[in-house]
């Protein structure tokens, strides 16, 4: 019986060129919004019944203020900020995001997921829309676009925002 590499050899180039999947987790708040990857490390909670205290003279995208174990954490509704408007058969959830010492909420008409990345590296997104300042690279799974979300930039830009009135609220 002859014994022929061949096949091995190509099976170990070919395997030693794939890209294995990556793990990621990603929020998307509107089905018209793309998936947004958080960066690596950021805690996610989802708050079950989470009723939000709407804070007087804000903007209609500030939703609030919810308590969590003694904490006031600030309510944001991504898609109203982005102009879109929510879908009325969803129950939207507040998904709570960890941005080292900044906790903040955001509602989402989806749950988060995990993403299973294959091109690891991204490449430049081409999203045009309110949110494309925070969005960098593009990544795919082969069935959906996720992009990078550069949350503690949002974050900065709408706290400056939260105020109808001009006056700062600090968040």
């Amino acid at each position: 019986m002859e014994h022929n590499p061949a096949p091995v050899a190509a099976t170990a180039v070919a395997s030693a060129t794939a890209v294995p999947s990556a793990p990621r987790i990603a929020l998307r708040p509107h089905d018209a919004l793309p998936w947004l990857l958080l960066p690596q490390g950021v805690a996610l909670e989802i708050l079950i019944d989470a009723s939000a205290i709407r804070v007087p003279n804000t903007n209609t995208w500030f939703h609030g203020v919810v308590s969590q174990r003694g904490n006031l954490l600030p309510i944001f509704d991504l898609s109203m900020w982005a102009g879109l408007h929510p879908a009325a058969d969803r129950q939207r959830q507040v998904v709570v995001v960890g941005l080292e010492s900044r906790l903040f909420g955001v509602l989402s008409d989806t749950t988060p997921a995990l993403l299973h990345i294959e091109d690891a590296g991204g490449r430049q997104g081409t999203y045009a829309g309110p949110l494309s300042p925070y969005l960098s690279l593009m990544h795919s799974n082969g069935h959906e676009e996720a992009y990078e979300f550069d949350a503690s930039a949002w974050l900065s830009r709408v706290s400056r925002d939260i105020s109808r009135t001009g006056s700062i609220v600090k968040v």
